[in-house]
């Protein structure tokens, strides 16, 4: 190799940035315990336009729905909840999950809506200004929305965010 080929190959090299400097496009956070006596794991992956979050159950995931966190009606209050008020957490009723993949009917479809919705709503009150689309996978042992597996998910969840 002549010596200008060797000096153009370091040229290159030297335009190319460092993959150990660079920081990794999407954060991930991570929570894991037992709810309703069934393993339950819950991951929340930042992407520059899109939210993931997956909730699975003995590691599956079987239904996935997305919700558009920016509001249709751009008059639409958006208030924040204070500490003590997380208790009460309700979805706020401007939020649609649509269905994805999966999604059976009856109840199946309204637990994944109810998820969706109350995760949208929790990411709106820590961040309001959040615009990005917020997809949502679950793998539930069963659509049972009893109050205590119910908090408890939403708690793994309040974790990651």
């Amino acid at each position: 190799m002549s010596s200008e080929a060797q000096i153009e190959a370091a040229d290159v090299q030297s335009m190319i940035p460092s993959l150990e400097n660079v920081p990794y496009p999407a954060s991930t956070k991570q929570a894991a315990g037992v709810v309703g006596g069934q393993p339950t794991d819950v991951m929340v992956v930042s992407f520059q336009d899109r939210i993931l979050v997956t909730i699975t159950q003995n590691g599956r995931l079987a239904q996935w729905l997305h919700v558009p966190m920016e509001s249709p009606d751009p008059a639409a209050d958006f208030q924040t909840l204070t500490s003590n008020q997380e208790d009460a957490l309700l979805p706020r009723p401007e939020f649609n999950a649509t269905p994805l993949l999966g999604g059976r009917s009856g109840d199946w479809e309204v637990v994944g809506q109810l998820y969706a919705c109350q995760i949208a709503t929790a990411i709106a009150a820590k961040s309001p200004e959040e615009k990005r689309l917020l997809i949502v996978g679950l793998g539930l042992e069963t659509p049972d929305i009893d109050r205590d597996i119910y908090l408890g998910i939403v708690d793994l969840v309040l974790q990651c965010l």
